[in-house]
């Protein structure tokens, strides 16, 4: 939905107008603002930005709560598009592995962007400060402008895409691909949302279309297309010797060597090597990221916050650094990759204006507080809302992040005779409007009250910043997680073991393959359009399966009797379910009041599959079919949290609940866990082992039995004969696998 621009202009003014707004135009004043919650700091910098037109880069400590801090920056800003996030680098140098497409992606727009001059506001994590970057004049000369009647080159053309990153496919199907054939050039730049497609006539550029990597379908015309490199330095055959020659150099020590060896083999085999774009810089000319925005105003962001990780970070890579260096890997030490922590340090020092939630008194800076707050949630009290709107006395606005938030606003208001206009302030108790903000607030020195969609309704999943992600992407991405030695299975030919890429003569070109090797020494090209042909062989890291022979029958065989398991087991599975459709089990309820209290008390933010495995847990357990899901993430992705969501919802039904666990610590561990979340709650929780003496297990049982117990963790000694339960409504199993 389209903010409506004179309401927005209309916000920044009345801030503008504000008697302490005037304090922040005082050049000579240092100040930290404090008071401000995460919205209205985006409404100030707004009007700031507005008011002087200077560009402002905001000092974040880190990633966290940006993406609602951007939201906000863009809804409140003038001109949303130049409203840009430099993402914190995802690996230190010392990683050896290549960034995900993703976060080179988000680098390479913000990068771009900031050598455009197209960013006016550029919220910039604190680690990203300590970035080497390409000066800004030969980054600019690597940028590509294409337009219907220019007249290419096509085989410079071709030579700077690979050098910029780019690789040759025989289809697009992702950012930093490109292909060329019979006159029409199909090319997916890093900047830009969808491929393009350049049809040629003779060198000239006939027209510009995007177009779908999923059908291969042209789409609009996309009018002149600006195309971002994919690397912030070229690999150019002169930056690959340059840069043999310079490891060689500057790693003589035997310790060293066989390291060395790797890097330069795979460069002269493959062009490049893991986490090659931590040393390009070492080669050639490069800048701080303070350089680029040196003479922009700075706004720090918890300034004491920001101190600290600067001092973190900096012993984060001194430690890799030594415990890479240790082990015989060919690293240059921090100061030769990343700018030195007092430099940094320096550097923010000149901020004239920091935001903090709460000030600590120094005499570089002075306190300046706003009066402002966050509105209450009212997600499930919706009936309260057009009470406390008729109530409050302030100027009152709702955004309305979605059309299906605006119907349904305008919905309740109507039902509830509250008087209300659409996008002008002053002409009804309350304005609706469309715009996205996080969390709505209270301004009390505007008199002001601003409340978000998502203060009534819960965001739908598909709204989210990032959706969902396509099934294939999980796929590609295992893929990119070969090494050489790894053992994979094609579809035709079976397990064989990964040697890695290489490019092979293919007509007047090269094509890139993967080598693939089975038993008895026979070796598989497999062209790289063809991936979809193999997958990872993920029986366990230690697993060392045999390998298949070329032409061989034996995997033939093998899928064979694989195929005749997997219909017996499919006729067991079907055998089960349909007698579970046919069970009818308990349904549990909706949330009661204090469930609402119980997840309210969650130390931390919800994941976005955290939430849509809560929520259909929940629908399970509300439905007359027995539940049978199996929940899966990895360590600390939040897995407990559901399970004990669920069993607070059964125990809240009148049910008893089984937490089974396959070792005595593991328990122990999930005891205390429910101990300490269920504390503020009238629920009985045990612990069920073999530690326990015959009499306390005796006692425990006999509470079991008569319900005197509500929840009971355990390991495989819940199975026993012995147990007998009262009336048991949820099991929960962890590690099923063991």
């Amino acid at each position: 939905m389209d903010r409506h621009d004179p309401l927005i202009a209309s916000l920044r003014a009345r801030v503008a107008k504000a008697p302490f707004f005037r304090q922040l135009l005082d050049p000579d004043r240092r100040l930290d603002i404090t008071g401000a919650t995460v919205e209205t700091r985006a409404l100030l910098i707004a009007a700031l930005q507005d008011k002087q037109r200077r560009r402002i880069a905001i000092i974040t400590p880190g990633d966290a709560g940006v993406a609602d801090f951007e939201t906000a920056l863009r809804l409140f800003h003038h001109e949303p598009q130049r409203v840009s996030v430099y993402p914190a680098p995802s690996l230190s140098p010392y990683q050896d592995v290549a960034p995900s497409l993703g976060v080179v992606r988000e680098e390479i727009r913000a990068l771009g962007m900031l050598i455009d001059d197209a960013a006016e506001v550029l919220v910039v994590p604190t680690r990203a400060l300590f970035q080497r970057l390409p000066r800004a004049e030969d980054f600019r000369s690597r940028i590509l402008r294409l337009a219907e009647g220019e007249e290419l080159d096509m085989r410079a053309l071709l030579e700077s895409l690979v050098e910029n990153g780019f690789v040759r496919t025989d289809l697009v199907g992702e950012a930093g691909e490109f292909a060329f054939r019979g006159g029409i050039l199909d090319l997916f730049p890093p900047n830009t949302p969808h491929a393009v497609r350049v049809e040629l006539f003779g060198d000239t550029i006939d027209s510009l279309r995007w177009f779908d990597v999923e059908t291969q379908r042209s789409e609009e015309e996309s009018g002149p297309v600006t195309v971002y490199p994919l690397t912030q330095f070229p690999i150019t055959r002169e930056t690959r010797q340059k840069l043999a020659r310079r490891i060689s150099l500057d790693f003589m020590d035997p310790h060293f060597k066989r390291d060395v060896h790797e890097k330069i083999e795979k460069l002269q085999e493959n062009g490049t090597f893991p986490g090659i774009e931590h040393y390009v810089p070492v080669t050639g000319d490069s800048v701080t990221f303070a350089d680029y925005i040196r003479d922009w105003d700075l706004i720090l962001i918890e300034p004491d916050q920001i101190t600290t990780t600067i001092a973190k970070y900096e012993t984060l890579l001194r430690n890799e650094y030594d415990a890479a260096a240790e082990k015989g890997r060919a690293v240059y030490p921090p100061e030769k990759l990343v700018a030195p922590g007092p430099d940094v340090l320096a550097f923010i020092g000149s901020a004239p204006l920091a935001l903090s939630d709460v000030h600590i008194a120094t005499k570089e800076r002075e306190e300046l507080r706003v009066n402002t707050s966050p509105t209450d949630r009212y997600n499930n009290r919706l009936s309260d809302f057009p009470a406390d709107v008729l109530r409050n006395e302030s100027e009152q606005l709702f955004f309305c992040a979605t059309k299906g938030g605006r119907e349904k606003i305008e919905r309740l208001l109507k039902e509830f005779n509250v008087p209300f206009a659409e996008d002008r302030l002053g002409e009804g108790a309350l304005t609706v409007t469309a715009g996205n903000i996080g969390r709505g607030f209270v301004f009390h020195d505007l008199n002001l009250t601003a409340y978000s969609e998502w203060d009534l309704f819960e965001p739908p999943t598909s709204t989210r910043i990032g959706g969902r992600k396509r099934k294939s992407d999980a796929f590609v991405s295992d893929l990119r997680d070969l090494k050489t030695g790894d053992y994979i299975v094609h579809v035709d030919h079976g397990v064989g073991r990964f040697l890695g890429l290489q490019r092979i003569p293919f007509g007047e070109t090269e094509r890139e393959v993967m080598q693939i090797e089975y038993s008895g020494g026979g070796k598989l090209l497999m062209p790289m359009e063809n991936l979809n042909l193999i997958q990872r062989f993920t029986a366990g890291e230690e697993a060392q399966p045999k390998l298949d022979k070329l032409g061989g029958t034996s995997w033939a065989r093998t899928k064979a009797s694989v195929k005749k398991a997997m219909r017996d087991m499919a006729d067991e599975l079907l055998k089960l379910y349909a007698t579970r459709q046919m069970v009818h089990g308990h349904a549990f309820g909706k949330d009661s009041p204090w469930q609402f209290d119980f997840e309210d008390a969650f130390e931390f933010d919800e994941t976005e599959d955290q939430l849509g495995a809560i929520e259909d847990v929940k629908s399970d357990m509300e439905s007359r079919k027995p539940m049978d899901r199996l929940l899966c993430g990895d360590v600390g992705y939040g897995k407990t949290e559901v399970a004990m969501r669920a069993a607070f919802k059964a125990v809240m039904d009148g049910k008893q609940v089984a937490v089974l666990a396959p070792t005595t610590v593991l328990t122990f561990q999930h005891y205390r866990t429910f101990l300490r979340r269920f504390a503020s709650f009238p629920v009985t929780i045990e612990l069920l082992t073999r530690y326990y003496s015959a009499k306390e297990l005796k006692d425990i049982l006999r509470k079991v039995e008569i319900g005197e117990i509500d929840l009971v963790v355990g390991t495989h000694r819940l199975l026993s004969k012995d147990v007998a339960w009262k009336d048991i409504g949820l099991v929960v199993i962890d590690e099923e696998q063991r």
